[in-house]
């Protein structure tokens, strides 16, 4: 059972980091978007202050949908981010629940422990708790 915990213990000390690799991969993600949002904007005046020709406008247009499905890639790879991230959330509750329960039970075996030894003082009995 103390095995168990320290299972219990160590999948939920993975599964935070892997949720925290997680929020910094959407907020670089992110921060890349709002990045290529900027840039095509900046163009989109650099062209209109040059009053450059509608014919110039159109290898805008064709970068603007470039960035357009490049931001649809990084939508859809922050989305399966996120779901992934809420799962992982899901789990690190299931096992706090877990390790709460258990938690219970690992007093009672140190309580009982105690009172044996106290009950047979000069019988060595195996120690069946370990901390992890």
């Amino acid at each position: 059972m103390i095995l168990l915990v320290a299972v219990i213990k160590k999948k939920y000390c993975v599964l935070q980091e892997e949720r925290e690799q997680v929020d910094g991969f959407q907020t670089q993600e992110m921060a890349k978007l709002k990045h290529l949002v900027i840039i095509v904007s900046t163009l989109a005046s650099i062209l209109e202050e040059l009053r450059i020709p509608p014919s110039f406008n159109l290898g805008l247009e064709c970068l603007t949908v470039l960035v357009s499905f490049q931001l649809l890639a990084k939508e859809q790879d922050i989305a399966s981010k996120v779901s992934a991230l809420k799962e992982s959330n899901a789990q690190i509750q299931t096992l706090q629940i877990e390790v709460s329960r258990l938690r219970r039970y690992e007093e009672e075996l140190s309580t009982l422990q105690v009172r044996v030894s106290q009950i047979l003082p000069n019988r060595p009995l195996p120690h069946l708790l370990h901390h992890v």
